[in-house]
């Protein structure tokens, strides 16, 4: 694969974007958020990208690797997604952020 993406099977997809992948996980797709309550995988950022991924990322110019790049890239490359069950806090949002400080322990 050229790329790697690290996903994550949630309840309610219905305030997420939706990772679609096909039976061998190869990523064939990307769903923004839809008013639907149903269980599916989202992107949990993390990656992993071969050299070829990174020279199609446009140098100097601020980009959303979500909206910019995943898309166009895997029309061209292959991408793979990567199921994990681990501890996971969706931080996109600033009230999510401000929960994860709670649910987190300070050291």
């Amino acid at each position: 694969a050229d790329g790697t993406i690290c996903l994550r099977k949630f309840n309610d997809i219905s305030e997420k974007g939706e990772v679609v992948v096909d039976q061998k996980n190869k990523i064939v797709g990307f769903l923004e958020k839809q008013p639907v309550h149903r269980e599916g995988l989202i992107n949990a950022g993390v990656y992993i990208f071969s050299k070829n991924i990174l020279s199609f990322i446009p140098k100097n110019k601020e980009i959303s690797i979500e909206q910019d790049i995943f898309p166009k890239a895997i029309k061209d490359f292959k991408f793979v997604g990567y199921q994990t069950n681990t501890f996971f806090i969706d931080i996109g949002t600033s009230e999510e952020y401000f929960r994860s400080q709670k649910d987190l322990p300070i050291h």
